[in-house]
């Protein structure tokens, strides 16, 4: 579900090449990997989502009061089970977390800053993503 909404997105970011990297570069700072980045936004563009990690549903005790994360170590986005009862608010989720993972891939360091938000208020603000993450 919440793959399927977040690569509509993504897919709509990455039909305008111009727009696609000045949303990586305003969320991850001037020194992300932009030929990497290129390389998502091609695949995305042939459908191949690959490099998305899976999601795995768990209780709210396990976030510690988030929404969602991103383990790095588990390769894994883990959202909010009361979530899946919100599509909208599971898929802004998805999409700040998936935000955490474009950065973990795009930069060798963690971008200073709160690059998952930062990625999903651009996609926000552009329509793209319908939900507002608290």
């Amino acid at each position: 579900m919440v793959h399927a909404l977040f690569t509509q997105q993504f897919v709509t970011l990455s039909g305008d090449k111009q727009r696609f990297h000045d949303v990586m570069r305003d969320s991850f700072g001037d020194g992300y990997d932009a030929r990497k980045a290129e390389r998502y936004r091609q695949q995305a563009l042939q459908g191949d989502f690959s490099w998305l990690p899976p999601v795995r549903w768990v209780d709210s005790q396990i976030l510690l009061g988030a929404r969602g994360a991103y383990y790095p170590e588990f390769g894994t986005v883990f959202l909010d089970r009361a979530l899946q009862r919100f599509p909208s608010l599971a898929a802004a989720t998805f999409a700040e977390e998936v935000g955490h993972v474009l950065d973990s891939l795009l930069n060798p360091e963690d971008a200073q800053g709160h690059s998952g938000v930062q990625f999903r208020r651009i996609l926000d603000g552009s329509g793209l993503v319908q939900a507002r993450v608290a």
